[in-house]
């Protein structure tokens, strides 16, 4: 329902970059070992505590088909590595690992 529509003003600290070119929205990332974060935008939740929002609403919104990780295809064997609510409860760290198909080979590569 685009009537619901609402600026959001958002700012994180990351140790790495900030990534530049077409293909990043706003994305931090070290290129010497792939470890990175990014803002997703997601549909609106029932709550803004984090620790009441279910752990798969995140893996819904990441593995959706149009999701950060399906360029070119669904994600495969995703695995909950690590939850866990820090910060006293104003972040969560959710570890996944897995297999995305590679652009070059079509091939399942695994990640975490």
């Amino acid at each position: 329902d685009k009537s619901d529509l609402s600026a959001v003003l958002v700012s994180f600290t990351s140790s790495w970059p900030l990534a530049k070119g077409q293909v990043f929205d706003v994305e931090c990332r070290d290129a010497k070992t792939g470890d990175g974060a990014f803002l997703s935008v997601t549909e609106r939740t029932e709550t803004n505590d984090i620790s009441q929002i279910p752990q798969s609403f995140f893996m819904e919104q990441l593995f959706a088909p149009t999701g950060r990780f399906s360029s070119y295809g669904a994600p495969t064997d995703i695995k909950v590595k690590k939850s866990e609510i820090v910060d006293n409860g104003k972040k969560r760290i959710i570890q996944f690992s897995f297999s995305n198909l590679s652009q070059s080979t079509n091939a399942e590569i695994p990640r975490t």
